[in-house]
């Protein structure tokens, strides 16, 4: 049984199947966004990456791309809260919304990129057709985000409040 869900989830966005981006908080419960909705936000953008982790450090284009900031502000969630990340691939790691918020010190701005049929991305690995997408947390002028902040195959957010 788990090896179906398995299948399903590495081929459902290259097939052009819509996903659903949620985030999850003890307050709000769990809030679904699906890529449809998140295509259709005014503040949809195309990011250029100078040097991608999730694709061996290459260059890469995302055209369909919100703002981190935005979605977040737009869910008023403490400023002082810990996001999850939670992914596909079981990764997990965690970022302090601030962060997301405010960029870094340097200037890197958060985006939430989105995988579409007409837009997908390749394999992040030689040997696996799995894509970065669904959804993948990206940062524009990047270069003092660790890697630990770029996660890829993203299912959703957790909210841990400090509070």
């Amino acid at each position: 049984m788990r090896w179906i869900f398995a299948v399903a989830v590495t081929f459902l966005p290259a097939l052009g199947l819509a996903a659903d981006l949620f985030v999850e908080s003890q307050s709000k419960g769990r809030l679904y966004f699906s890529t449809e909705s998140l295509l259709m936000r005014k503040d949809v953008r195309s990011i250029a990456v100078q040097s991608d982790p999730g694709y061996q450090g290459a260059p890469k284009r995302y055209l369909n791309a919100i703002p981190a900031a935005a979605f977040f502000s737009e869910l008023a969630i403490p400023a002082d809260a810990t996001l999850k990340f939670v992914c596909l691939d079981n990764y997990s790691a965690t970022i302090n919304l601030k962060r997301i918020l405010e960029g870094t010190p340097e200037g890197a701005q958060a985006y939430i990129a989105i995988e579409t049929s007409e837009e997908a991305w390749g394999p992040v690995k030689k040997d696996s057709p799995s894509t970065a997408g669904p959804f993948y947390l990206i940062w524009e002028n990047s270069q003092e985000v660790v890697i630990p902040e770029w996660p890829y195959q993203l299912a959703g957010f957790e909210v841990i409040s400090t509070r």
